[in-house]
């Protein structure tokens, strides 16, 4: 669906690929280094803002507009992580974790059971700002981070963590699966109309563009169906799942984590219905 072969971005780059080797090693330490972007790379963050805060204004929900409008980044220059995460701590007590990449599944949620999001710190290719195959420091910030800053997701995203982290590999996958639908892809009603919720349309010019254009399927949010269903990471996705709100969303993502953890001996206790909002 896109007119370029997105697993290819930036590889035929000699200079990218180094950036990103060098970006990757300062985020191997114990502590979040400070990178010193460049000016293409504040240049990369300049544009790709440009073109997804106004879609932001058509579609983004209420909880993405109130993080972004807490965190006050400077839409100028790309932000440092360090800074980012005194930012995100005084709002929601989360810390980030600084990685050179895409984590496997069962790292990425033991640290959200740790309060911790896992963050590149690296941005995407310049030549195509609207779209990323992997997570940048675009998709962190502007996808995940901005409705982190609401309590509420930040503790379903905790408590997310903690029953992925201890589940078995079949579990954890229908996990992956569900989390993709939800806190990557969903949509929300929000005054008769439909919102992104999700990191991976927050942080997408393209999947923002796509998922309220006309070839995207769009199904009642069904927890147990989305832990079901199969996604494609190198392509914009054919089908997204809407909820009723925000709260309809986490309730329904509880009450599945509720499900899997009975499967699970021992992870029930992890999400038991006194411990929601």
């Amino acid at each position: 669906m896109q007119s370029f072969d997105p697993s290819r971005i930036g590889l035929d780059d000699p200079v990218y690929r180094a950036r990103r080797c060098s970006i990757a090693n300062k985020s191997a330490g114990p502590s979040i280094a400070r990178i010193g972007y460049t000016q293409m790379e504040h240049a990369c963050w300049r544009a790709v803002l440009a073109r997804l805060e106004p879609l932001h204004a058509r579609h983004a929900c209420r909880e993405h507009l109130e993080g972004w409008r807490a965190l006050a980044l400077d839409r100028e220059r790309a932000p440092e992580l360090a800074d980012l995460d005194a930012a995100i701590w005084s709002i929601a007590r989360f810390r980030l974790q600084p990685c050179a990449g895409l984590l496997d599944a069962r790292a990425f949620f033991s640290a959200l059971a740790e309060r911790k999001m896992p963050c590149t710190q690296y941005l995407r290719h310049p030549s195509h700002p609207e779209y990323t195959p992997e997570p940048d420091m675009v998709h962190e910030v502007v996808g995940h981070l901005s409705v982190l800053a609401d309590p509420r997701v930040a503790d379903a995203v905790q408590r997310f963590g903690m029953v992925a982290a201890s589940a078995d590999a079949h579990h954890l996958e229908e996990l992956e699966r569900l989390f993709w639908f939800s806190f990557e892809y969903g949509l929300v009603e929000e005054g008769g109309e439909l919102r992104a919720f999700g990191a991976g349309l927050l942080s997408s010019i393209g999947e923002l563009e796509h998922a309220f254009g006309k070839h995207v399927t769009i199904r009642p949010f069904d927890a147990a169906i989305a832990a079901a269903s199969v996604y494609d990471t190198m392509s914009l996705q054919p089908v997204v799942f809407a909820a009723g709100s925000v709260d309809d969303l986490l309730d329904r993502v509880m009450d599945q984590l509720l499900t899997c953890g009975r499967r699970m001996r021992g992870v029930s206790a992890l999400v038991q219905p006194d411990d929601r909002r």
